[in-house]
C-alpha cells in the first residue's frame, strides 16, 4: 500500500480525485471518477501543518513520480513553505474548491467502487519452439496443459523472437529495445550486461507500486548480467544442485522447486490482516529452464514418467564410456560434423526434447492451479512467450544459433482476466518481443517510456483490427547473420560470407526450398531492405554502457553444467 497523505492533508476523491500530475512545482490534476480531469494552477493539496500554511503533492502510486514506498524521506521532500503572497493566493484558491473535492468524493464513492489492480504474470519457457506446442499444429502431445491455457487466451502465430541466444532475448523482452540498439550479446564474459539506464517493464511498474519479483533458472540469469535490477525480488537458483536421471550433479532447481519458492513468496506478501487478506499488485516473472539441453547426461533431461510416455528408441548408448559427457557437448559435435548420427537417433534426441516440454508443461499447470488457489487468477494478466526455439538438424545444426524458424519461431499468448472484452482466438500478424511490454503497459493504463521501440498491440486487440505490418530483422551475435521478415518473405543474410537465402514463409514455411539462386534481383532488392532497416534502428546508446561481465569461477562451473561453456 502506498503511504497515506500527510495529517491534515486534503483527502483523494475516491482515490482517483486529487492526482499528482508531475512534479511538486507543477500544476495540480483535479480528478473527476476516472473522466478526464482539467488542469488547474494550484498545487495538488493544500495543507496546514502546525499553525504553519503549507502545500503537499502526494502522488499515488500510478503516477509516474511515485517510487517505492521504502523511501520514508521522499515524503517530506514533498513539503514546501507556502507562507509568501503569491503562495498563499494559490492556497486560498485551493481551499475555495475543497466542498467541491468533497462532492467528487461522494459521487465517485457511489458511482465506482475502486476495483483491485490486475497483477501481470510473465512465464518465460525458455528453449520452446512454438512448432512443438499443440496450440501451433505439433501432432505429438506434448502440452496438454499449455494448450489448455492458450485455449483461453489472445494467441500470436507469428511471433518472434529477435536473437536465439537467452540473454539478448529476455532483454529485449524487458526493455522493448532491438539486441542491434541494447548492445547486449549472448557471450559469457567481457559481453555487455543490461544497460543500467535502460527502459524496462520491471521499472515501470515498479515506479506505479507494483511489487515485483522474479524466480529465475539458468546461466544467463544471474544477477551478473543485469536483468535483476527494479526487482524487489530475484530469486536466482545458484545455491540449489539435483541429480540428473544418471545421478549426474546439476546446477538449478527443476520447474516444481520454482513453483515451491513461489508459493513461499506469495504466503509472504500476503496481507496478515484477517479481515483483509488480499495481496498487494505485483508483477511477477517467472523463468522455467528444464526444457533446455543439459551438459552432463542425457540431451535432454526429465523424470519419470515423462520418459517413459513420450521417449522413443534409439542406436545410441549414452551409458557407454564413448560418449562420457553426452549432453550438450553431444548435440554440438553432432551439429559440427564431428558425430554421425541416425535419424533414428534424431527423433530419439528430439523426443527427450518433447520429454521435457511436457514436464514444464504440467508445471505450468500446477503454477495455474497454485494462482486459482489463492484467488490470483481473476485479477491477472499472463503473458507466456519463450526466447527461442530449438534445432534439430532441419538446417543442418542442434542446439539454437541459426536464424531459421524452428529456431526464431516462438509461442506467445495474453490471458485477459476479462475475457469477456477479449475472447479468446488466434492472431496472425507479425509480432516479436519489442512488443510484449509496450501492450502490457497499455493493458494497465500506464504510459510507455518513449524509448521503447515496440508496438502498443492494444488499441488492435480492442478493435478486433489488424496490427499494423513491419518488417523485422532477425540476428544472431557472435555469428555475423541477420534476417528479414516482411509480407510472408524471409531473407537470410551472413555478412561475412555474403551469403543469402530467401523463402516465401506461407508457401514453405519449413525453409526447404531457397529462392535465391533464381531470383538475383529480389536477393538484391531484399538486402538492401535490410540494410535499411538496420540502419534505421538505435544504436546501443554509450551513456548507458556498463563495464563487460566478469564471472567468478563458482558462476563459471555453473555455466559448465547447463552446457554454456565447453
Amino acid at each position: 500500500m502506498p503511504f497515506p497523505p500527510p495529517r491534515a492533508a486534503v483527502s483523494e476523491a475516491g482515490g482517483r480525485g486529487l492526482r499528482g500530475a508531475g512534479p511538486p512545482n507543477g500544476a495540480a490534476r483535479l480528478g473527476t471518477c476516472g473522466r478526464t480531469p482539467p488542469v488547474w494552477p494550484v498545487p495538488s493539496s493544500a495543507v496546514l501543518v502546525g499553525e504553519k500554511p503549507r502545500w503537499i503533492v502526494h502522488i499515488p502510486p500510478n503516477e509516474p513520480g511515485y517510487r517505492r514506498r521504502e523511501r520514508h524521506r521522499q515524503r517530506t521532500s514533498y513539503l514546501h513553505d507556502v507562507s509568501t503572497p503569491d503562495r498563499r493566493a494559490r492556497l486560498s484558491l485551493a481551499l475555495l474548491l475543497l466542498p467541491w473535492l468533497a462532492a467528487m468524493s461522494s459521487a465517485c464513492a457511489l458511482d465506482e467502487p475502486t476495483a483491485p489492480r490486475t497483477n501481470v504474470i510473465l512465464i518465460s519457457l525458455d528453449t520452446l519452439g512454438a512448432h512443438s506446442l499443440g496450440a501451433y499444429g505439433y501432432t505429438r502431445e506434448t502440452s496438454p496443459q499449455i494448450d489448455a491455457l492458450l485455449a483461453q487466451s489472445t494467441v500470436f502465430t507469428h511471433a518472434y523472437t529477435l536473437e536465439p541466444h537467452t540473454l539478448p532475448a529476455h532483454t529485449s523482452l524487458f526493455t522493448s529495445l532491438h539486441p542491434l540498439s541494447h548492445g547486449v550479446e549472448g557471450r559469457l564474459t567481457g559481453g555487455q550486461p543490461v544497460p543500467a539506464k535502460a527502459p524496462s517493464l520491471t521499472s515501470s511498474l515498479k515506479q506505479n507500486g507494483y511489487t515485483t519479483a522474479a524466480f529465475v533458472n539458468g546461466g544467463f540469469l544471474h544477477p551478473r548480467f543485469g536483468l535483476d535490477r527494479d526487482f524487489d525480488r530475484y530469486d536466482y537458483y545458484s545455491d540449489i544442485k539435483t541429480r540428473g536421471q544418471r545421478g549426474d550433479l546439476r546446477y538449478g532447481r527443476s520447474a516444481a522447486q520454482t513453483n515451491e519458492a513461489l508459493g513461499r513468496w506469495l504466503d509472504e506478501i500476503r496481507s496478515t490482516d484477517a479481515a483483509d487478506a488480499s495481496y498487494p499488485p505485483f508483477f511477477l516473472f517467472l523463468h522455467y529452464f528444464d526444457i533446455h539441453s543439459d551438459w552432463r547426461g542425457l540431451p535432454y533431461d526429465s523424470p519419470e514418467p515423462y520418459r517413459a510416455q513420450l521417449v522413443t528408441d534409439a542406436t545410441i548408448d549414452f551409458e557407454a564410456p564413448s560418449e562420457a559427457g553426452g549432453g550438450s557437448d553431444f548435440l554440438v559435435r553432432v551439429g559440427d560434423g564431428q558425430r554421425a548420427v541416425a535419424q533414428d537417433d534424431i527423433a530419439y534426441i528430439r523426443s527427450l526434447y518433447d520429454a521435457g516440454i511436457r514436464y514444464t508443461g504440467d508445471r505450468v499447470g500446477e503454477l495455474l492451479s497454485l494462482l486459482g488457489s489463492r484467488g490470483l487468477l481473476e485479477n491477472s494478466l499472463i503473458v507466456l512467450v519463450s526466447d527461442h526455439g530449438e534445432e534439430f538438424m532441419e538446417h543442418g545444426k542442434m542446439l539454437h544459433t541459426q536464424l531459421y524458424e524452428e529456431t526464431m519461431r516462438i509461442p506467445f499468448a495474453l490471458h485477459f482476466p476479462d475475457s469477456a472484452k477479449f475472447p479468446a482466438g488466434t492472431r496472425p500478424e507479425l509480432v516479436t518481443h519489442l512488443d510484449v511490454a509496450p501492450t502490457v503497459l497499455s493493458y494497465l493504463g500506464i504510459g510507455t517510456p518513449n524509448e521503447m521501440q515496440g508496438r502498443d498491440l492494444m488499441p488492435a486487440l480492442r478493435e478486433q483490427a489488424p496490427v499494423p505490418v513491419e518488417p523485422i530483422v532477425l540476428y544472431s551475435s557472435g555469428h555475423d547473420r541477420l534476417a528479414l521478415v516482411h509480407a510472408e518473405r524471409k531473407l537470410l543474410y551472413d555478412q561475412a560470407t555474403d551469403h543469402a537465402e530467401l523463402y516465401a514463409l506461407d508457401d514453405d514455411p519449413l525453409e526447404q526450398v531457397d529462392l535465391a539462386p533464381g531470383n538475383p534481383d529480389a536477393v538484391k532488392e531484399a538486402i538492401d531492405r535490410l540494410r535499411q532497416a538496420v540502419d534505421a534502428l538505435p544504436k546501443p546508446d554509450p551513456d548507458r554502457a556498463v563495464p563487460g561481465v566478469r564471472l567468478d569461477a563458482g558462476t563459471v562451473e555453473e555455466l559448465k553444467a547447463l552446457g554454456y561453456v565447453r
